[in-house]
């Protein structure tokens, strides 16, 4: 019999990723289902937003993950796969598209589920804003003026383009570049959390999201300092909100770890990125009645799942944003991939198992259970 077919979406801010990472090789998952991958535009291939007389639609990287679909639904029979059971499922910015692809009207059909990984439900910025972000990038190729705007552009080198795509400083790398999926009233007509997920969908993130930003955003993380977490609020939220979230999230709170300031910083990201976002996506989904399912990824890993970890930093970081990956892609050997040392724990395989069966129920029933079966709860019944 045909098999159940789980499309993944990887993230990394709309501007960096590829399918090609080892993380996602999908062998551990595809033993049991037919597992595909794409890669999609990024930067200012993907979500350059130009207004009038060029109309630049952007959200370029929405409409190859669109096409890939379309391809699934086309062939993937003759892969062995079964076109009505199809799972898409993507992680941080990937997690997002996955959300507002369950909420489009053209993509009706080409999925049967979603799964959205540390993700859902962000407030998309406007065209009005994509297109001024646009204008300063073809101001800094020296294209604005051309009389070929899109010849210029066309003829910049990759190089060139990298150089002139704005970035984000460091202490801001948990937010998408200025390029990013947004509401044009076409390709992606309304905000995500404005309509719901038309088939069943599951919502989850990781309990210590924040901690891997907050370590990147600092030289030296584990001497951040009150003054530095104020700082650090005034630069990501604004003035205006410092006291009353300093009041909720006091560097206080978290004076029983190494770096309270700096957990009380990564405690604020977890929060306004990623916990309450997602809760919002997941309230949007039980008005369908569809199925509405959700987790907390709160195991922090025995080893490091990806180069730029080392062992030394696992405890610091605990269940942190990604940190699931290689439990639900059944990365169990030879962490990090593809040349690492580190076997996950018997008990951690336990888990791994866990996740991939509720993943896989997920494709196949719009619904995940553990490895004995037993439905997963409902959100609306938890």
């Amino acid at each position: 019999s045909s098999l159940p077919v789980k499309v993944w979406i990887y993230g990394g801010n709309g501007y960096e990723g590829s399918s090609s990472d080892p993380l996602y090789n999908g062998c551990g998952i595809a033993t049991d289902a037919i597992v595909v991958s794409m890669n999609y535009r990024l930067g200012p291939l993907g979500w350059l937003t130009l207004g009038a007389p060029l109309n630049f639609t952007g959200n370029y990287g929405v409409l190859d993950v669109l096409m890939a679909l379309q391809w699934v639904q086309e062939n993937i029979a003759s892969f062995g796969g079964n076109k009505s059971t199809v799972l898409l499922f993507g992680q941080a910015t990937g997690g997002l598209l996955a959300h507002i692809l369950s909420t489009l009207p053209q993509a009706k059909g080409l999925f049967s589920s979603v799964i959205s990984e540390s993700g859902s439900g962000r407030v998309l910025t406007t065209s009005e804003q994509q297109i001024a972000n646009g204008n300063q990038f073809v101001q800094a190729l020296g294209c604005f003026n051309a009389s070929d705007v899109a010849g210029c552009l066309r003829m910049q080198t990759p190089d060139q383009i990298i150089q002139a795509t704005p970035t984000l400083p460091s202490i801001l790398l948990y937010l998408p570049t200025q390029f990013y999926a947004h509401v044009d009233g076409n390709i992606i007509p309304v905000q995500p959390l404005a309509t719901s997920p038309k088939v069943p969908f599951m919502a989850g993130t990781c309990t210590m999201e924040g901690i891997l930003f907050a370590f990147q955003s600092f030289t030296n993380p584990l001497n951040v300092t009150s003054v530095d977490y104020n700082n650090y609020l005034n630069i990501t939220f604004g003035a205006a909100l410092v006291s009353n979230i300093s009041a909720i999230y006091p560097v206080s709170m978290f004076n029983s770890t190494v770096a309270p300031a700096l957990y009380a910083i990564a405690a604020v990201l977890t929060d306004a990125e990623y916990a309450c976002p997602t809760r919002r996506a997941l309230k949007t989904s039980l008005t369908t009645q569809l199925g509405t399912y959700t987790y907390l990824w709160n195991h922090v890993p025995s080893c490091p799942w990806v180069s730029g970890i080392t062992t030394d930093l696992l405890s610091y970081l605990g269940a942190t944003h990604t940190s699931e990956l290689p439990f639900v892609f059944g990365e169990r050997l030879g962490l990090p991939q593809p040349n690492g040392t580190c076997n996950l724990s018997a008990s951690e395989q336990i888990l791994s198992t866990e996740m991939m069966t509720a993943w896989q129920s997920m494709s196949i029933n719009g619904y995940p259970t553990l490895a004995n079966g037993s439905k997963w709860l409902d959100w609306s019944q938890g």
